[in-house]
């Protein structure tokens, strides 16, 4: 298929010189997709838009999406390739003002490219990288595909190259959507021609079986033209009608979707949809009340008569409403003459406030500050006390209020909802006593880390690990674990129903919500392999040996969360270290058996 000449324009990838070229492998297809990826293929090479490669180093996967006919739109994903490419400058026009130019026509005709984007060629040097996987071998594309970064900005700058001298005057433009319109019937004729000589000369080719010529109205850009104005899109306002009263905050946000895309055409949307942004509040008890089915009536019955948008008439009034205001007035003479001009500003202090008043009087046709003494100025002058001073209590608040004269008051904060989080780290390299994996348990609260190693990893190790927990510092609400045997078997579970603990499962795909965990065997590990390191070969299988040291400086080295360490937070001392013991610290001298030695 002929293309748009090289020398008129060229998509070119730019990918970044320090970019590292990615390899997808290839995905699984039904068969159904199998068949249409094929017969895709098959029209892209009879058309020249792509050829075989072997051996490429960019490679990416077909994506397929339904259309509205329900065939398969072939796609690639170049996801990887296109964060290695810059963003180009060229910007798209504005959606707003190319449906408001469109408006107002009497007849507008509607072209459609033939495969557009495929029309223009790509760089040479740049055909490598739009590689892509198949079951039927690699390829890639000769024209610039549809998936690229910069692929729609290239395609506006070739339209906007091609009717350089009808953009605006009697053609518009947004990517691949070009509108010839017409104000009057006559000059019809005389634009197509134009627009056709334009066409040819790019040696563009068009699709005529969707392109439509002089018709009153059509859809553009998700809005209905014509020439009365511009109307909200029959689909949009039909998905709302039919819709009923929302059950759950997803309804809801479909809701608030659908309206925002009306916003041209309801005036006050925003106090309108409140009721309905209300119940978009993150909660467990979703209620439909009477006032969100009232506004959502209103907005029906608002949208069964909606307003066309028209351009003002040349010779009819118009009635601007704007906000307006009686006067100024400033109980500063020398701010009012600072402004006014009439006294110069020397406080620097002062500079950054005229500066500000100098950005809006640019908004006004005329600005005039008037001096009020501030005794007549009563208004301003009480705000601006209320919010200056400040007042001090009254004297019996004050006693009421007040702890201890000397001693300050600090309040606790307890801990009404114990979780714990359980996981299983291993397989290691046997230690003595055939220990081959860990326990490892953390309080969710306190960080405090409980780890033990087992030799083998059924779901009664998991019990008695957590049996030990529990008979030491207490029964959790609720443990968060993996979905591993050893604590999704019945043993595990009877141990939790009889001690009243509840069970929530992380998700493979989340582990995240298992974070503290995950987090602890980081920890633990970390301590493990740098005591072990240096004597891999040897000394690997006397990790148990090296677990209890571990343990213990992760439960005396203040945590970055909490600010303190886990043995402070569970027994609400610090722990004796063996150097205080050794040199005798303060702590270790003042130390009385008699007052202390029931604890």
């Amino acid at each position: 298929m002929p293309s748009i000449p090289r020398e008129v324009i060229e998509h070119s990838l730019h990918v970044k010189e320090d970019a590292k070229p990615i390899k997808q492998r290839l995905r699984r297809f039904a068969q159904d997709r199998k068949d249409a990826i094929k017969e895709e293929l098959t029209k892209l090479l009879a058309a020249g838009f792509i050829k075989e490669v072997l051996h490429p180093d960019w490679l990416a996967n077909p994506v397929l999406v339904r259309k509205k006919t329900g065939q398969w739109r072939m796609c690639v994903d170049y996801t990887d390739l296109n964060k290695s490419c810059p963003k180009d400058p060229f910007g798209l026009p504005r959606i707003d003002q190319v449906v408001d130019s469109t408006a107002d026509c009497e007849l507008l005709s509607f072209l459609d490219c033939y495969s557009g984007y495929h029309q223009i060629r790509l760089k040479e040097s740049d055909c490598l990288k739009t590689s892509f996987i198949t079951p039927f071998g690699a390829y890639c594309y000769i024209t610039m595909p549809f998936g690229l970064k910069n692929a729609g900005a290239t395609y506006q700058c070739m339209i906007q190259r091609c009717f350089s001298t009808q953009m605006s005057r009697n053609v518009e433009a947004y990517v691949d959507d070009v509108v010839v319109k017409t104000k009057q019937k006559d000059d019809l004729i005389t634009y197509l021609e134009e627009t056709f000589a334009s066409i040819r000369a790019f040696r563009m080719k068009l699709n005529p079986e969707k392109c439509i010529f002089r018709v009153p109205s059509r859809k553009l850009l998700g809005f209905m033209v014509s020439h009365r104005g511009i109307q909200a899109n029959p689909g949009k306002i039909n998905a709302i009608l039919n819709m009923k009263p929302p059950s759950s905050q997803k309804d809801v946000q479909k809701l608030t979707g659908c309206m925002a895309a009306l916003n041209w055409f309801v005036s006050r949307l925003g106090e309108r949809g409140m009721p309905f942004f209300k119940l978009l509040k993150k909660t467990d008890n979703f209620q439909w009340g009477p006032e969100a089915q009232k506004a959502f009536e209103d907005f029906k019955q608002l949208l069964t008569t909606p307003p066309v948008l028209a351009s003002p008439h040349p010779r009819a009034a118009v009635v601007i409403c704007v906000g307006d205001f009686p006067g100024f007035h400033g109980d500063s003479q020398l701010v009012v003459n600072q402004v006014m001009k009439e006294w110069s500003c020397l406080d620097y202090n002062m500079t950054a406030y005229r500066q500000e008043v100098r950005k809006l009087e640019d908004k006004f046709d005329g600005l005039e500050l008037t001096h009020v003494l501030r005794h007549n100025n009563e208004a301003a002058n009480r705000l601006a006390n209320f919010g200056s001073k400040r007042e001090a209590a009254p004297s019996d608040v004050f006693v009421e209020h007040l702890y201890e004269p000397t001693v300050p008051r600090k309040e606790t904060i307890e801990a009404t909802d114990t979780q714990d989080g359980l996981d299983m780290v291993g397989p290691f390299k046997k230690a003595v006593g055939g220990y081959t994996h860990l326990f490892v348990a953390v309080d969710k609260f306190s960080k405090w880390i409980e780890a033990k190693p087992v030799i083998t990893i059924m779901a009664d190790k998991a019990r008695d690990f957590f049996i030990n927990i529990v008979h030491r510092f207490g029964v959790p609400n609720r443990i968060i674990t993996v979905n591993d045997t050893q604590f999704t078997g019945g043993v595990f579970k009877d141990f939790c129903e009889d001690f009243g603990i509840k069970i929530c499962y992380a998700s493979v795909a989340h582990p995240m919500s298992n974070g503290q965990v995950e987090r602890a065997n980081v920890m633990v590990l970390q301590g493990i392999k740098a005591r072990v390191f240096d004597r891999l070969h040897p000394y690997a299988g006397k990790w148990v040996e090296q677990l209890p040291s571990v343990l213990w400086s992760l439960c005396t080295t203040p945590s970055r969360a909490t600010g303190q360490s886990t043995f402070f937070l569970v027994y609400g001392a610090e722990a004796m270290l063996p150097n205080e013991v050794e040199f005798e610290s303060l702590r270790f001298r003042n130390f009385n058996e008699e007052r202390y030695g029931d604890n």
